[in-house]
């Protein structure tokens, strides 16, 4: 009982430290690990993990605008400022969950059981691209309000040959109309799939409505999304992460309880929501995954 009571501390204890440091929420406090990351000299990690990769990026992006594009009216718009941020911040993290992933997250499988007209909610610069079996794709609409993102994502389409297949939607997806300006038709998506992307909407609720309308009868919302917990002291964490958090992140919420929101007042033929193999029951901003099947004959 007293080791249980130990970990709960310091799992409860160790975002507060990383989000004082960086708001990077998970800190490899190994230091076996770190040292081999010295030795090996695998900067990219060792920047990730020491707590500073947050910082960094700032400072460069500060750096940016103020000596080389010498525009420094950038840091009186809080939006732009942010999502320059934001992006050269994705830009080096996107990679390396990517391939974290690839042997240890339901994610990669995911993406994989996309079918037919996929919507794709924040593709970010487009990690999670290698994952599609093309074969069974008509075509994918990704909606990526972070304008600063958009390059690195059609250079990762053009890699991957998928320019015939792949619609970049520059606009936030609680935007229908827009959607449907770029070739999006109410009641002909297939999947949508969202991956850590309901946290950042501006509106969740109206997101969740909104793609409802674009499925088609038997289509699917395939997703993995973090939620707020289901525990009273994690919660009160979350609250206290999310005030910092919500800005440097691109408007993640950590308190969102996106699994209630995504089943609440819609008629899904199959709810398959499933917590990873591993995680705690007193987690701090757990997770959950899995295909809601809307109802009705397609």
């Amino acid at each position: 009982m007293a080791f249980e009571a130990v970990e709960r501390m310091v799992h409860y204890l160790e975002p507060m430290i990383i989000m004082a440091i960086s708001g990077i929420r998970e800190f490899p406090y190994n230091m076996p690990y770190i040292l081999h990351m010295l030795l090996t000299f695998n900067w990219r990690d060792l920047l990730l993990t020491s707590g500073i990769c947050g910082p960094l990026v700032l400072f460069v992006t500060l750096a940016d605008i103020l000596f080389v594009q010498r525009n420094p009216r950038l840091l009186f718009k809080p939006k732009e400022l942010q999502d320059l941020w934001f992006a050269r911040f994705w830009l080096f993290l996107g990679p390396i969950i990517s391939y974290n992933e690839r042997d240890h997250s339901p994610v990669p499988e995911l993406v994989h059981s996309s079918t037919g007209v996929v919507l794709e909610l924040g593709p970010g610069s487009g990690e999670q691209l290698y994952c599609y079996d093309i074969e069974k794709i008509t075509h994918i609409y990704g909606v990526e309000p972070c304008l600063a993102l958009i390059p690195a994502l059609k250079a990762k389409i053009k890699e991957l040959g998928l320019q015939d297949k792949y619609t970049i939607v520059p606009h936030v997806v609680e935007d229908l109309g827009k959607l449907m300006e770029y070739g999006v038709e109410e009641g002909g998506v297939d999947t949508v799939l969202s991956i850590r992307v309901l946290c950042s909407v501006r509106n969740v609720e109206e997101t969740v409505r909104g793609v409802y309308r674009m499925l088609k009868p038997g289509g699917k919302i395939v997703f993995f999304e973090h939620i707020r917990s289901r525990y009273l002291f994690p919660r009160l964490l979350e609250e206290v992460y999310n005030i910092p958090w919500s800005y440097m992140i691109a408007n993640c919420h950590l308190n969102r309880p996106t699994d209630k929101i995504l089943v609440r007042g819609l008629e899904w033929a199959e709810v398959d929501m499933i917590e990873p193999v591993g995680q705690k029951s007193f987690a701090v901003v757990p997770y959950v995954y899995g295909t809601l099947v809307k109802a009705g004959k397609a």
